[in-house]
């Protein structure tokens, strides 16, 4: 009977510190901090910043002039930025996108060249006109909220980012790169809210409070503010290349390709 009793007993323990693990278990689980889950978000650009643009319709016949493109100029300070790589996806595709409008207008596409000074004497006396799209994007952002904890390993904020974005389209002629022709496309001014990530750090004691840490905002994970002028971008390029399509009129072209012989002819070239 001792011995039945004694086993009981035993179970009834066993039974009893298995319950209070599982509930250690499940109070553990419960209390898992939330910076275990959560992560900052990911650019769906993932830098890889692209535009395109389809010309509306396509000319009938040729025209003979031979158009060549010098790829867009954007600032050295854009250039150098966070920004710098939306820059560069933006000139990358209106360079592509200006040879396909010229194509379908009907004249000749030569380059994109690097630069004017990159073109090599043959590549100006062939072309009739060059084409230089220069770039300004101007990008401000002031704080939405401030700094506040998410988990144990976040700061977060938002921000509102403000786009003002133009482009000046500029015709020269080639051996001189004397400009006879000069276009101005502004789009005005966008906004769009980001967020930026950025890790928590260890701000050393409070001077008041000695035993107890301050922390704050420290590398930043993610910052949403490139994503959020890629997008700005995205939205402005339809009608920045619209209007680059309507500007690029054929017979004014003609003419321009005229005054540019004349150029030569007085230039001596």
């Amino acid at each position: 009977m001792s011995n039945g009793l004694k086993i009981n007993r035993g179970m009834a323990i066993m039974i009893i510190v298995i319950g209070i693990l599982s509930l250690i278990g499940i109070i553990l689980a419960c209390a898992v901090p939330p910076s275990q889950v959560i992560k900052p978000p990911v650019s769906q650009w993932g830098d890889n910043y692209f535009y395109a643009y389809e010309p509306p319709e396509k000319a009938v016949g040729s025209v003979k002039v031979t158009m060549a493109i010098v790829n867009p100029y954007f600032s050295e300070k854009l250039a150098g930025g966070i920004y710098g790589k939306v820059a560069r996806g933006f000139s990358k595709s209106m360079a592509i996108d200006l040879d396909k409008i010229i194509v379908a207008k009907g004249m000749t596409v030569t380059g994109p060249f690097e630069s004017l000074d990159m073109m090599t004497y043959p590549d100006k006396k062939n072309a009739d006109l060059t084409l230089t799209p220069e770039i300004f994007i101007n990008v401000q952002s002031r704080d939405i909220t401030d700094w506040e904890m998410k988990g144990s390993d976040w700061f977060i904020k938002t921000v509102e980012v403000k786009v003002d974005a133009w482009v000046v389209l500029m015709m020269r002629e080639p051996l001189s790169s004397e400009k006879i022709w000069i276009k101005k496309i502004g789009v005005g001014e966008m906004a769009e809210s980001a967020e930026i990530w950025a890790q928590v750090m260890d701000m050393g004691p409070r001077p008041e409070y000695p035993y107890i840490r301050k922390y704050g905002p420290g590398r930043y994970l993610y910052d949403g503010t490139k994503d959020a002028v890629a997008n700005i971008i995205k939205k402005m390029y339809p009608n920045i290349m619209q209007t680059t399509w309507r500007y690029l009129d054929t017979q004014e072209i003609l003419v321009l390709k005229e005054k540019a012989e004349e150029i030569k002819k007085l230039k001596r070239y």
